[in-house]
Order: structure tokens, then C-alpha cells, then sequence
């Protein structure tokens, strides 16, 4: 398969982390339940994103998330942002496969209140496009935003992504139906922003 070789290299990449100019990515770990629980019962956090769920519908994910990553498995690859100054929690950003044929992935992020607006969804998402496009050798990210949720869509362009699309009706929070535009980037669009950027 395309990603066979993946797994190997993932460990060899992160080194267990990874960082940024102001932030450090690392994998969960059990300490981190507390923030992790924090942000997925967030009305908040979570009110472009989904219904807030139950305690022990986000324990089955946090424990999910603690596992060892497989592309090919289409679970998420969650990695916690820290700041590097501080040490504190800003958020969970990641990754899971779309396609192992079509070299696809889907990205997404969740970051707390009171660390948005100061630019770090777009510093932890660049990081995580240069594993999926210099690491993993995708062909194409793509993302989802609700049409309302402005903050992301920002985070989105910023980073290069192009918005393809509407899709009507296509998540539900709080029995109430959502529209989301999909966005994607490919991979010699990422490429030549990166190219420009070392110019």
C-alpha cells in the first residue's frame, strides 16, 4: 500500500514532538484528560463543530486518541499545542486519511478560548500540512467549516486552502441542521506557497 512505509517514519519525524516558533505539538498522554475533557464539553468550543457530547462518549475518544496512529485506520491523529513560553494547553489540532488510494486526508482543530486570536490555529495547522505534504506525501487536504464559523474559514485561506464548495444540511448540533463549506488544498498548491514564503 501507498503508506506502508509511513508508520515507520511518523516516530522519526515528531521525535515525539514537534515545534514551531511559539509552539510545541506533541501526542496525548494520560495527563492530559483534563484539558482533552475541557474541550470536547465545551458549548463554546463546540458550536461550529457539534453537539457537546457525553463524559463517556469523550473518554472513548481520548482513549482512542492515546493509541498508537495508523493512517490507514481513519482515526484521528490528535496532537496537543502547547506553548513553548508557558508550557500551558492552547488546543488539539490533527489529521486522519480520507483515502490511503487517493492519497487524501481531512484536517481539523479545536483550540480554548482563551488562547484564540493569537494565531496559533494557523501556526499548528502549518505544521500539520508540512507532515501531511513533506512526510506523508499526500496528493490533497481538505477541511470542513461551518458557513457561520468565520474564525476558521481565516485560519483556512491563511494557510491556502480554496474553498470548493456548500454543502447543505451536513451536520446537525443541537437538532438543528448546519451547512459547511468544503475547502481543499493539493499538494503543488501548498508547494508553491511554500515557495514563495522562503523567497
Amino acid at each position: 500500500p501507498f503508506f506502508s512505509t509511513i508508520f515507520k517514519v511518523r516516530a522519526c519525524f515528531l521525535m515525539h514532538y514537534g515545534l514551531t516558533k511559539r509552539l510545541k505539538l506533541r501526542y496525548l498522554v494520560k495527563q492530559d484528560w483534563s484539558f482533552f475533557f475541557d474541550l470536547h464539553s465545551s458549548v463554546e468550543v463546540n458550536r461550529y463543530v457539534r453537539t457537546p457530547e457525553t463524559a463517556e462518549q469523550i473518554a472513548n475518544k481520548f482513549n482512542r486518541c492515546c493509541l498508537p496512529w495508523q493512517f490507514e485506520s481513519g482515526e484521528w491523529l490528535a496532537l496537543l499545542i502547547e506553548e513553548i513560553d508557558s508550557g500551558l494547553p492552547v488546543g488539539i489540532t490533527g489529521l486522519r486519511a480520507i483515502s490511503d488510494e487517493l492519497a487524501q486526508a481531512e484536517v481539523g482543530y479545536l483550540l480554548s478560548p482563551l488562547m484564540q486570536g493569537k494565531g496559533y490555529a494557523t501556526e499548528s495547522l502549518r505544521f500539520v500540512l508540512d507532515y501531511c505534504f513533506k512526510i506523508l506525501k499526500l496528493h490533497k487536504v481538505t477541511a470542513l467549516t461551518d458557513i457561520n464559523n468565520l474564525a476558521s474559514a481565516n485560519v483556512l485561506i491563511k494557510t491556502g486552502f480554496i474553498k470548493e464548495g456548500l454543502l447543505r444540511d451536513n451536520n446537525q448540533i443541537d437538532q438543528q441542521w448546519h451547512d459547511d463549506y468544503f475547502w481543499g488544498l493539493i499538494e503543488h498548491e501548498y508547494q508553491a506557497q511554500y515557495i514563495l514564503a522562503i523567497k
